[in-house]
């Protein structure tokens, strides 16, 4: 898993939705607490359709074609945080705060024709 990640939010439409936020805040490898978090704060934004399910795209590739996508990545790439050490772990408790919060995730709009 990357530090920045996209994430797909399914929806009951059979449309779907993405997100970019941090990766590696839960875990270095297992990313499904992330999907699950992003799945959480999915169901406050306007998305056209209820979330039902998430999931960490392979890729950044895979939402760059979304409407707000360049504009969160260089928020997010502006806002990275140290690499390694004390400073490191504690970026980390502030992302997952924030994430669990609704912040730190960056929704990449509905299509405009929906």
């Amino acid at each position: 898993m990357e530090d920045i990640v996209a994430v797909r939010v399914f929806l009951d439409t059979g449309e779907a939705r993405y997100f970019l936020t941090w990766g590696r805040i839960y875990d270095p490898v297992d990313s499904s607490k992330t999907a699950e978090v992003v799945l959480a704060f999915a169901k406050n934004c306007s998305l056209g359709g209820g979330p039902i399910a998430s999931e960490i795209c392979y890729s950044l590739q895979e939402a760059s074609n979304e409407e707000y996508f360049y504009e969160s990545l260089f928020d997010m790439a502006i806002s990275r945080g140290p690499k390694f050490g004390i400073n490191y772990e504690k970026w980390v408790e502030a992302k997952r705060v924030n994430m669990e919060s609704g912040r730190d995730i960056w929704y990449l709009g509905k299509p405009r024709n929906k």
